[in-house]
Formats: structure tokens, sequence, C-alpha cells
């Protein structure tokens, strides 16, 4: 994602957070949990005076925790990015946005499609069954979400397949097969 300030007030201050798509795997955090992530409903969030003072304190741990030497600093950090993630997922939990308001239909549907993938893609791999449940013909759907992703339908799902497999690949008790 890439974002541009034209305006910068003497009092902005940033700070950011970079991780992969891996890290998500990694730390077991399922991606339904993260939809923010995959497709939010908005990419600036109004936070009130609480909100705002308990997210930056939670960056401004992550970056004491980042800048302090310790031999466990590289699971501290990943924890507490996954907290701080947490943490945000119920900020956007609290703000539902109605998904197609001032979006092309392309767009809405596209977006219910990935919302689609991120509920079915363990049990349900096919673009039959996504255009089915969205109640248009799959060469419909393939042409829509490649047009507005780059990516067709089951290229979302098989990156949804490999990331679930990736997570339950981290699980030790669960058997390989």
């Amino acid at each position: 994602m890439i974002k541009q300030w034209l305006h910068l007030g003497e009092d902005y201050e940033t700070l950011s957070v970079f991780f992969t798509k891996d890290f998500i795997a990694t730390n077991n955090a399922a991606t339904g949990k993260f939809g923010f992530l995959v497709q939010p409903t908005t990419y600036v969030l109004p936070l009130s005076a609480a909100e705002e003072a308990s997210i930056t304190a939670s960056f401004r741990f992550l970056q004491q925790k980042y800048h302090t030497p310790h031999p466990q600093r590289e699971n501290i950090v990943k924890n507490i990015i996954t907290s701080l993630l947490y943490e945000i997922a119920g900020l956007y939990d609290q703000r539902p946005v109605p998904l197609g308001v001032g979006k092309p239909r392309s767009q809405v549907l596209s977006a219910e499609f990935k919302q689609l993938v991120q509920t079915h893609s363990a049990s349900a791999r096919s673009v039959a069954f996504y255009a089915g449940a969205l109640r248009i013909t799959p060469r419909h759907l393939t042409e829509l979400v490649k047009e507005v992703t780059g990516k067709t339908p089951s290229d979302w799902i098989a990156e949804a397949v490999v990331l679930e497999a990736k997570v339950l690949l981290q699980n030790p008790a669960l058997p390989i097969q």
C-alpha cells in the first residue's frame, strides 16, 4: 500500500510497523480475524481520545521493546505486534461501514468474494462455489475479480489455502497429513 501526505502539521508524528503475510501465518493469526488487513472498510480510522491514547501507548511499548536488547526480543516484539493487531481489529469491528457505500458493484462483489474465501477456503475451492454464493456466473466472477484486484479468483483461493496450511503446520499437536 502506498500513501502520500501532502500537508503535515507541526505536531505530526508517525510510527509504522511493516510485516509480511508469513508473519500472520507464523503467529497462528487466522486471516479472518484481521480482515482490515485484507479489505479495509476505511484506510483512516477516526479514534476517540481514549482510543488514540491506548493505541499510542501500545505503539510506544512496541517501540521500547524493539530497541531493548533481550535474548527473546524477537518473540516479545512479535507478540506485541499480534496484540496490537487484535486491538486494531476490535476498533474496526466497532465501526462497521456498509460494504457497498460509494463503491462500484464490481468492487462490492470482489470484496464479498474475498470475504467468502476467508470463510470457506478450507472446504470450498472451486470458483463455481463462490460464484453461486454471489449469484453470478463463474466467468463473470473471474472477470470482475481480475479487473478489481489484478488476480483471478483461483489465485485468491490458492493463496488462502496455502496460508491456512502454513498456519496449521505451525501447530505441533496436529499430524502433518
